[in-house]
């Protein structure tokens, strides 16, 4: 992520990406659109851990220094965000990387899923395994409590 740049009242950043499908690409979104991503991916991905973006910030937000800090931390969590294929396979990150313009209403209109489309999503990247017999159920909660 690079190119922090003042428009008006806010500041863009230039993200940019390679897509198996669609080859390099190249956004520019306000920290607004990143954190409207970031609680979109935490509501519809409960349980699953969806790195963290920085804090927002109202008094000082347009000082170079913490422009220059806040795109190092959103670049973070853009790089954070590649090492998980659920998040970036996901509608919601590809509205974000692809949609031209501004994308937090699109991503604020996603409609609320149901358990079982949770359910279908976490089987379809997670590969849960739901018929274990009771010695497997058994080790696994071993396991767990070991871990405790």
């Amino acid at each position: 992520m690079t190119n922090p740049q003042k428009v008006g009242s806010v500041v863009k950043y230039t993200v940019t990406g390679l897509d198996q499908e669609r080859g390099r690409w190249e956004i520019i979104r306000r920290y607004n659109e990143f954190h409207i991503l970031h609680v979109t991916l935490n509501e519809r991905w409960p349980g699953c851990f969806i790195p963290c973006i920085p804090e927002k910030q109202i008094l000082g937000d347009k000082e170079d220094g913490f422009i220059e800090e806040r795109r190092s931390l959103l670049n973070r969590f853009i790089l954070e965000c590649s090492k998980f294929e659920f998040i970036i396979n996901s509608e919601e990150f590809k509205i974000f990387a692809f949609q031209a313009g501004e994308v937090g209403d699109t991503l604020e209109r996603l409609p609320k899923q149901r358990p079982t489309q949770i359910l279908d999503r976490y089987r379809l990247w997670f590969k849960i395994e739901e018929n274990l017999d009771n010695s497997e159920l058994a080790r696994f909660r071993e396991k767990i409590n070991v871990f405790n």
